[in-house]
């Protein structure tokens, strides 16, 4: 299952990019980076955190932005020479609004749930992290501005929770193998 849906991806972002390749470099004529795109990606992103429960229509505008434009930042990347740097900026800067989301469902809910799946995120993303970007993992951010676009806040931070917690057992599944191997 997992190997069918990681080849699915793959697939996926191959077709993006090669679509997608004269947009980056379009940008890139206009020297707008990668890492550039990833700076507004990060403000429109914050700009959706801001307006949740705020200004739905404002969230969505920024929610979807900052998406269309995270999509962007990897075409640019793509279409130019990718860096290490911009591989862990972009990294940082799309988990960071997935967890400022979550955080912000559970300060105005008030409900500890939402707190533990904000952390069990957290720890997943840290885990990534701390692999140097090898660990399996799975992200919940688009799926989570998808269901808040459409006010399922319940839903939304449920299925990060559940993503989260998949991810936390497939990457306990990898150091094993890994302390196997070594």
């Amino acid at each position: 299952m997992d190997r069918l849906l990681q080849q699915y991806l793959e697939k996926f972002r191959i077709y993006r990019s090669q679509k997608l390749l004269p947009a980056g470099k379009f940008f890139l004529k206009y020297h707008i980076t990668a890492n550039i795109m990833t700076s507004f990606s990060f403000l429109t992103g914050l700009g959706a955190v801001y307006f949740l429960f705020q200004n739905h229509l404002l969230f969505i505008l920024l929610g979807l932005l900052h998406l269309t434009l995270d999509g962007l930042d990897g075409v640019i990347a793509r279409a130019s020479k990718p860096t290490t740097f911009g591989k862990n900026f972009d990294f940082v800067s799309d988990q960071l609004i997935g967890i400022l989301l979550l955080l912000k469902i559970a300060i105005i809910t008030q409900d500890y749930v939402v707190y533990l799946i904000t952390a069990i995120v957290f720890l997943s993303q840290l885990v990534y992290a701390l692999s140097k970007l090898t660990a399996p993992v799975f992200f919940s951010r688009m799926i989570l501005i998808f269901l808040l676009v459409f006010n399922q806040v319940t839903l939304g931070f449920l299925v990060a929770g559940v993503i989260g917690l998949y991810t936390l057992a497939m990457q306990l599944v990898w150091v094993i193998r890994q302390k196997k191997i070594n």
